[in-house]
């Protein structure tokens, strides 16, 4: 796999001192997946041109004479994925976050880049790459390959060599890839391990916010790590703690990508559980002003520990304000936000639905509501208040549920994708309620 970074701006040399590299030197990095090589085909004060190449550490299929294309080459040998993503993080990890010592100011100019990757997948839609790098401040090429230039009369392949042009900062354009090359991967997160995927998106939390792709990107994320999940199903002794807590991550991270994009600045988190959530948004400067309640005092009461504060008192971060309540019943303090966060509406008694749309669209009505159908973000297994818990429903129902209070309460209904119930099921969605 590999990929070239290009650069016109004098000296252009200076490239290499951003990226931590020397053009005049070959370097090599052993890594499990293969082997990694940093050099410098082109290095003049008016153009330097920086490429990586991975050498994938992995046998190619055998070939079989009745085998097909599919069968005759790898795809992983030439074919740009999330392992390459994967080695940009680990040779460039200063430049990633914009840290460059002998050159700080440089670190935070953007730069005349050309950034070339010979084979990326588009999944069948030559237009994909061009959809994901373009609202970013790129503009992007792309020319498709032939299945077999020797024989043309196959026509082309899914696979298109792409080109992008644009001033970016050097670190914006890293993490550009980053998060967008597993994206265009068509199979499953190669080297994509959970410890760095929750990470990157976090990291990449504003531009998924304003993205027009933004579904597409969080559901390609959620789709590889339901698939692994299921190929890694835990035994009866519980739930893989690691695929929990990324699941949960995954979750946080589409809501909080749901709210930026609505442009919400206040929002109260109707069951905060222990605060995962809540440590998302306060994390974010986008959110002026956070709230979090539970019904159960021993959840507010871990998530004031976790995060720092004082609900007796009141003392602790000035954005948060947390507190025990139930959205089953009205609360002034509920009123006044842009948005409100609702979680495990699958779990909740028919009988109690009308009260929770009551309090949640009719009383506390604000301008975004997010709802999931399964627990929060912060606490899977937490139903909207204690001993209202019901055996979760099919996934249509919430469909219906949430199509018909949009109806009745004047809302317009936004599905997007949030996660997964359990290893073995399909994708759900979230509401995302909107006036």
């Amino acid at each position: 796999m590999f990929l070239t970074i290009t650069t016109t701006r004098r000296p252009a040399t200076d490239l290499g001192l951003l990226l931590g590299a020397d053009p005049g030197r070959v370097l090599r990095w052993v890594r499990p997946y293969g082997n990694v090589h940093v050099f410098f085909p082109e290095s003049t004060p008016d153009r330097c041109t920086a490429a990586l190449l991975l050498d994938v550490d992995s046998p190619r299929p055998t070939a079989r004479a009745d085998a097909g294309p599919a069968r005759r080459s790898g795809r992983h040998p030439h074919t740009v994925s999330s392992l390459l993503a994967t080695a940009l993080g680990d040779v460039f990890h200063a430049a990633l976050e914009g840290r460059c010592a002998d050159a700080p100011d440089l670190a935070r100019e953007r730069l005349p880049l050309v950034v070339s990757l010979p084979a990326v997948s588009c999944h069948g839609d030559p237009t994909e790459p061009r959809r994901l790098f373009e609202p970013l401040g790129w503009r992007a090429e792309t020319a498709p390959l032939p299945l077999d230039p020797g024989l043309p009369g196959w026509g082309d392949s899914h696979h298109a060599s792409l080109t992008l042009t644009g001033e970016q900062r050097l670190a914006d354009a890293l993490g550009h890839l980053r998060l967008l090359l597993p994206v265009l991967d068509p199979v499953e997160g190669h080297g994509m391990t959970d410890d760095l995927v929750e990470p990157l998106l976090r990291a990449q939390a504003g531009r998924l916010a304003a993205h027009p792709d933004r579904d597409l990107i969080i559901g390609r994320y959620l789709d590889r790590r339901g698939r692994s999940r299921t190929a890694m199903t835990p035994g009866p002794s519980g739930a893989d703690p690691a695929a929990t807590g990324l699941a949960a991550g995954l979750r946080a991270l589409a809501v909080v990508a749901a709210l930026r994009a609505e442009g919400a600045t206040s929002v109260i988190d109707l069951c905060c559980g222990q605060g995962e959530l809540l440590g998302r948004l306060l994390a974010d400067p986008a959110f002026e002003r956070v709230a979090g309640t539970d019904s159960r005092a021993g959840n507010v009461g871990t998530a004031a520990r976790l995060l720092g504060v004082d609900p007796a008192s009141g003392h602790g971060r000035g954005r948060l304000e947390l507190f025990t309540g139930s959205p089953f019943y009205r609360d002034p303090r509920f009123l006044g936000y842009d948005a409100a966060v609702l979680s495990g509406v699958g779990h909740v008694l028919p009988s109690r639905l009308a009260a929770l749309e009551h309090v949640v669209f009719g009383h506390a009505a604000p301008r975004v509501v997010v709802v999931l159908p399964q627990g929060g973000p912060g606490d899977h297994r937490n139903p909207v208040a204690t001993g209202v818990r019901s055996p979760g429903r099919a996934t249509g129902w919430f469909r219906d549920w949430a199509g018909g209070v949009a109806a009745r309460r004047g809302y317009r209904l936004r599905l997007a994708p949030a996660g997964f119930e359990g290893p073995d099921t399909a994708r759900t969605e979230m509401g995302v309620f909107t006036r």
